[in-house]
């Protein structure tokens, strides 16, 4: 397909300085992304919304069945934006689209291809998430009054499964969760791209503690955030908050603009290069745990070492 269908609502900047690039959600379009609000990006700021096969004009074409292939298919699109020494880019996921743009950016690493300063994940567990421990039903073995309240569970309007509109909406809805369902995470190097995680403190599923570990994704440990905002799972929806989202977006992207997001350099002395993954998500879990419970006093200096996850829970929830 053309790069049009890709982006349809590209507008280019002049002398762009950064181009972020913005993946929509399972049932969403790249029309997400194409509000007044988005507009008002700091200048320089180019924003390319990405479209995947299944929505809008493209509604005739087969959606992706895995976040790997809807990578793949995108890069072979868009790879001209990517050569080395290009316009840096930076990317906003949110939901479903994370794991995509996830895959996207190790795809172009693997085609050696100019990587993302940053990468902004919102609202959707880290992808080495265990599937016994993702907060959702697969939706292959649900009755279609099954996958309606899997729907609801996540916050999708109700107006949505009236007969008049979900005869439009169940199938597309079906693909793109199975785009997260079947999602078969790979090990591998963690990223030189940047991570932050942007986190709706009513999301009915996805909490901090899924979130952390996404900071296990990237090589530059000092650059990761997680950044509360109000409002439900689709709170990218909701037109007042959107203004806060993209006013701290904007704040990330003249930070790329500017050369904030220099590759982590490397260890000295001949220390490890990355923290043990496990110690990396124990110190994660102590945070979220000292900020819930601001009067427990802390467990030793020495339990991220010593204790198990669950021994750390356990010092709070018994104080």
């Amino acid at each position: 397909m053309a790069e049009k269908d890709w982006l349809p609502y590209y507008q280019p900047v002049e002398n762009p300085k950064v181009r972020l690039f913005a993946f929509h959600w399972a049932g969403g379009s790249a029309s997400s992304y194409n509000g007044a609000a988005w507009r008002e990006l700091p200048e320089g700021v180019e924003v390319l919304a990405v479209q995947l096969p299944g929505r809008e004009k493209r509604g005739g074409e087969r959606t992706p069945s895995t976040a790997q292939e809807a990578a793949r298919l995108t890069v072979k699109a868009l790879s001209r934006f990517f050569v080395k020494g290009g316009v840096p880019t930076a990317i906003f996921a949110h939901s479903m689209g994370t794991w995509v743009a996830f895959e996207f950016v190790r795809e172009l690493r693997k085609q050696n291809l100019q990587l993302p300063e940053l990468m902004i994940v919102s609202n959707l567990a880290a992808p080495q998430t265990e599937e016994s421990s993702r907060p959702w039903r697969r939706n292959a073995s649900l009755t279609e009054d099954q996958f309606k309240e899997e729907c609801r569970a996540w916050g999708v309007n109700e107006i949505v499964m009236k007969d008049n509109f979900w005869k439009n909406y169940h199938l597309p809805f079906r693909r793109d969760f199975t785009i997260f369902d079947e999602y078969k995470y790979k090990e591998e190097d963690p990223l030189d791209t940047a991570v932050v995680c942007f986190l709706s403190a009513k999301d009915p599923r996805i909490t901090r503690e899924l979130m952390a570990p996404w900071s296990t994704q990237s090589k530059n440990k000092r650059a990761f955030e997680l950044v509360d905002f109000p409002g439900d799972h689709f709170y990218v929806q909701d037109r007042k908050i959107v203004q806060d989202i993209v006013r701290k977006v904007g704040e990330y992207m003249a930070k790329v603009r500017d050369g904030g997001y220099p590759p982590e350099l490397e260890p000295e002395h001949g220390g490890q290069e990355f923290l043990n993954e496990d110690v990396v998500r124990k110190i994660n879990l102590l945070e979220i745990l000292e900020e819930d419970y601001p009067d427990v006093d802390p467990p030793p200096e020495d339990c991220v070492e010593k204790w198990t996850e669950d021994q750390i829970r356990a010092h709070f929830s018994s104080a």
